[in-house]
């Protein structure tokens, strides 16, 4: 009987060590599984930040090579603006010459329109004062029906004033 009790003890024993054992393993499983999340949520955080961060240093690089582009946009439009502005009296100035020219140009025209007509008649017998009349003032021949034929047409030429 001795040895059935010291049998019974002893397994007894091992009995409640396993279970200790059990208790142990379940105990240290369930704080590793508490510690790999913590772990996984630490390293998605961690991930999250460094994706975070190159996202705040790309958004930085974006909003530095704006700015460079605005500023070069800026400073090319004010400098047109310049010199647009300091190009305006040599534009006038060539403006006016071209005027002047067009202004003479049409005053030796007229001046050697007035040489024709008054030569016309005279070189060629043929009476054209009406047909130089029309001409400057733009109207539709008349036939000779000049109801003043003293007072000529007077050119309009908008160049000259």
């Amino acid at each position: 009987m001795h040895k059935h009790n010291l049998a019974l003890k002893t397994l007894t024993v091992i009995r409640t060590n396993m279970q200790t054992q059990r208790a142990k393993l379940d105990s240290d499983t369930k704080e590793r599984i508490n510690y790999y999340q913590g772990y996984t949520t630490a390293l998605k955080a961690r991930t999250d930040q460094e994706f975070a961060a190159i996202l705040e240093k790309l958004g930085v690089k974006t909003d530095e090579t704006i700015a460079t582009t605005l500023a070069a946009m800026y400073t090319a439009s004010s400098t047109t603006r310049q010199e647009v502005m300091e190009n305006i009296p040599e534009h006038e100035r060539k403006m006016a010459e071209t005027y002047k020219s067009v202004a003479e140009s049409m005053a030796n025209i007229r001046e050697r329109d007035a040489e024709i007509k008054a030569n016309f008649d005279a070189n060629y017998g043929i009476e054209v004062e009406e047909l130089f009349e029309q001409y400057h003032s733009g109207g539709a021949p008349t036939g000779g029906s000049n109801p003043d034929p003293v007072k000529k047409a007077e050119p309009t030429d908008d160049l000259l004033g």
